[in-house]
């Protein structure tokens, strides 16, 4: 009879192991959705804050090229004349930035990224 009860007690004690790693699947699955979610919002707000620059003079000092000159990775003359300048930005400073400025209204006229959606994010 006491083996009889021992092994009854062992399949409950399987049953709530068993349950307990399917609740902590569950768990790791739920928050790594909600990672690939946050990921693409961080990645669609680094695109509206660059997008926000286009347009305003380069002497803003809210410009990312103002606020954060040590970010500057290099600079050359595109072949219309105006200055395209490349900074380290996002997630682990491993996305490059560009902006193109336009010499003549000294304004910025575009931007570019170059790297993964993971790096270039910033966190909202």
């Amino acid at each position: 009879m006491r083996s009889a009860r021992s092994t009854s007690g062992q399949h409950w004690v399987e049953l709530y192991i068993c349950a307990r790693i399917f609740a902590l699947i569950v768990v790791v699955a739920f928050f790594g959705s909600l990672t690939a979610c946050a990921s693409g919002r961080a990645h669609q707000n680094l695109k509206n804050i660059m997008q926000l620059e286009v347009g305003k003079p380069i002497d803003d000092p809210y410009l990312t090229r103002n606020e954060y000159p040590g970010q500057r990775v290099a600079s050359r003359v595109l072949s219309n004349g105006n200055l395209e300048e490349e900074f380290q930005a996002g997630r682990g400073s491993r996305c490059r930035v560009f902006f193109e400025i336009d010499n003549k209204a000294k304004r910025i006229v575009g931007w570019r990224y170059e790297g993964s959606d993971d790096d270039c994010a910033i966190v909202p």
